[in-house]
């Protein structure tokens, strides 16, 4: 929050704060985001949801993987909350926060990995589909998972999936086919993916990991 300073002292103009270089980065990701649309997404989340998240699964070091990272804001808000704590109980330790980000979009990738070069945060951003790979090996890996996956994804194949533990462990709905025409070409699909990223997010801690993630609640069977 920006804080407006008059010198009743002097007749000097009103000075304002002056933002900084990041600030401007996440705007015009912001201006970017709104400009694309829906799609926008996987360039920006909104800075108060992932500030929330953050302050919620408190990364304080440690592994931290975002399986749909698109601009890799998540992570320049949990290195934020590293050194705001450790400078309010002026924590001399190390803690250091390793990244590692998966993005299908090859530009987005680039945009990420130069987020995490002007933040300084050690990295590891790859261009990947989650879905089909995994790039980490993420299972039982992870201190904390975060992310904004697309919801409600629904042409995901089934054999890709269901063969790999990540997502299987807790069981995948398979009761959808696409119809293509031609018998031998009917595609079985995982009906949402939302159930994949949630097995996904649950296989991906270690023990004791912590996860925040943003979902569409009306499209999961949970009573809120």
């Amino acid at each position: 929050m920006h804080i407006l300073t008059i010198c009743s002292a002097s007749r000097s103009q009103p000075t304002y704060p002056r933002p900084s270089k990041r600030r401007w980065r996440v705007f015009f990701l912001g201006k970017f985001a709104l400009k694309e649309g829906q799609g926008g997404g996987e360039f920006f989340t909104p800075t108060s949801v992932v500030r929330l998240m953050v302050e919620m699964i408190e990364p304080y070091g440690g592994l931290i993987l975002d399986p749909a990272c698109g601009s890799g804001g998540m992570f320049v808000q949990s290195a934020d909350f590293v050194r705001e704590h450790r400078k309010a109980y002026q924590d001399t330790g190390e803690h250091e926060l390793v990244v590692h980000g998966v993005e299908k979009e090859k530009e987005t990738v680039k945009i990420a990995r130069m987020n995490m070069f002007l933040n300084g945060l050690r990295n590891e951003i790859v261009n990947a589909n989650s879905y089909y790979d995994d790039p980490f090996d993420t299972y039982g890996r992870f201190d904390y998972v975060m992310a904004n996956p697309p919801f409600n994804v629904d042409g995901v194949n089934l054999d890709k999936v269901k063969c790999q533990r990540r997502f299987s462990e807790y069981g995948i709905p398979q009761n959808k086919t696409k119809k293509t025409g031609k018998a031998k070409d009917e595609l079985v699909t995982v009906p949402n993916a939302n159930y994949l990223w949630i097995n996904l997010f649950a296989t991906a801690l270690k023990p004791k990991g912590r996860a925040a993630l943003v979902m569409l609640w009306n499209k999961l069977p949970i009573d809120i």
